[in-house]
């Protein structure tokens, strides 16, 4: 692994990988755009009439999207994914500032384990007007610690319960296949050999 964006841990029962948000730097710009019109709205908030509900409505309205744009610049600029395997166990989270909902995978009950070619979207980055429009348009989501992880993007995908599972949607093919054989060989063999069940929704 090359770049700079990534941190192996690993000894020979266990493995840690870590690795940082691309960061964007055209949704920077507009998140931060947005930040400042909200801004501005909030510092003329005390000449409005606090006797009206609707007023006090808009006001927490106001706050929300202020809070939620906060959240989002601070995830494009810090956000991390981690994978952890130790003691039969794969560990896999989203985290900002070291928070986030860990999902847990039992070994013995994955199956049909394999690495996937993952590249990182890094159109539309540059600030023009085309890319600028196109980005307005754009409604993908990217996985963080407050929104549902991406089902169908990521460097691995196993099937685990039934369902297929993606994960490593921040390792990107260019830069971390050496860390496969690394992976591979902390995973049982059954679980990229044997099909404990039928594949039917993607989580």
């Amino acid at each position: 692994m090359t770049s700079s964006r990534y941190k192996i841990e690993q000894t020979p029962s266990k493995i840690t990988l870590s690795a940082k948000i691309i960061r964007n730097r055209l949704r920077l710009l507009l998140t931060c755009r947005d930040l400042v019109i909200l801004l501005l709205i909030l510092v003329n908030i005390p000449n409005l009439n606090f006797e009206s509900a609707f007023n006090i409505i808009l006001l927490i309205f106001l706050g929300l999207l202020f809070c939620q744009g906060i959240y989002d610049l601070l995830w494009q600029l810090f956000g991390q994914e981690h994978i952890h395997v130790q003691n039969g166990i794969l560990s896999h989270q989203f985290t900002l500032f070291g928070l986030g909902k860990c999902r847990k995978f039992s070994l013995v009950e994955i199956s049909q384990w394999q690495p996937h070619e993952n590249y990182a979207n890094t159109e539309n980055t540059k600030i023009t007007l085309h890319n600028y429009l196109s980005q307005r348009r754009n409604k993908s989501i990217i996985s963080s610690p407050l929104r549902k992880p991406n089902s169908k993007q990521g460097a691995w995908s196993f099937v685990y319960h039934g369902k297929t599972i993606h994960i490593g949607e921040f390792f990107y093919s260019e830069d971390c296949q050496a860390i496969n054989s690394k992976l591979n060989s902390l995973m049982p063999k059954k679980a990229k050999t044997e099909t404990l069940f039928k594949p039917e929704n993607d989580l």
